[in-house]
């Protein structure tokens, strides 16, 4: 969140030159990345995400602020349900 934060600063986005040297591989990537973290509807597109890999057995780091945003608990009850979920921090 922060990464895509820090590139949609008004500042960045002024380097019209440097973002034409991008590749459209890596907007492409970005804008995904966009969506993906969209807040709308408690971040409804990354909570699928997360379910689907979950499902498959995959393992992902979680977004630690999706658990704050939609169920308000304390730091520990939220690092508890992190830890013993399917869910794996690197």
């Amino acid at each position: 969140m922060a990464i895509i934060g820090g590139l949609n600063l008004s500042a960045v986005k002024r380097l019209k030159q440097t973002w034409e040297q991008l590749q459209f591989k890596s907007l492409s990537t970005l804008h995904e990345i966009e969506t993906l973290m969209n807040p709308e509807n408690n971040f409804a597109r990354y909570r699928e995400v997360e379910l689907r890999k979950e499902k498959e057995g995959s393992n992902i780091i979680p977004f630690l602020g999706i658990y704050i945003v939609i169920k308000p608990k304390s730091a520990t009850d939220i690092l508890h349900q992190v830890f013993t979920s399917k869910i794996c921090l690197l």
